[in-house]
């Protein structure tokens, strides 16, 4: 069964999940990268699929596990490890939700929550930046 939207736009049915979403919130992870190399002089830690998979035993379990997000960050001598996911409550907006977990201390050092009102590429990017701006910030003191 298919959900359909009852408002269209130009005559289109907007569908949860669509590819063109799919897409979108796939490039998320790639854009905070380029964001975060460019507001400041880190060095981006990529964690293996599989490791993350291991870790992540059930769906959002990194996320809601600080401490366990941070083991998986020290076994590859990351000091600091993001932990986000995209939430959809609605086909106008969604969330960039964002853990910021100190690996040292292996504490949750901030919680950002960044609206994205549309779904065109540019609000993503304004969204990815500001979250980017926000990361920076806190680990840059």
């Amino acid at each position: 069964m298919r959900l359909q939207e009852s408002h269209t736009r130009k005559g289109r049915y907007y569908l949860p999940n669509t590819p063109q979403e799919q897409l979108r919130t796939a490039s998320i992870q790639t854009l905070l990268e380029q964001a975060i190399t460019q507001s400041g002089d880190f060095e981006i830690i990529h964690i293996k699929t599989e490791d993350q998979i291991v870790a992540n035993s059930s769906f959002g379990y990194l996320f809601r596990f600080n401490d366990l997000a941070a083991k998986l960050g020290e076994q590859y001598g990351a000091d600091w490890i993001v932990v986000s996911q995209h939430s959809k409550p609605s086909f106008l907006y969604s969330y960039l939700i964002a853990h910021v977990i100190n690996v040292k201390t292996q504490t949750l050092a901030a919680r950002y929550d960044i609206e994205l009102k549309g779904r065109h590429e540019k609000v993503t990017q304004r969204g990815v930046r500001s979250l980017a701006n926000k990361i920076h910030t806190l680990i840059g003191k």
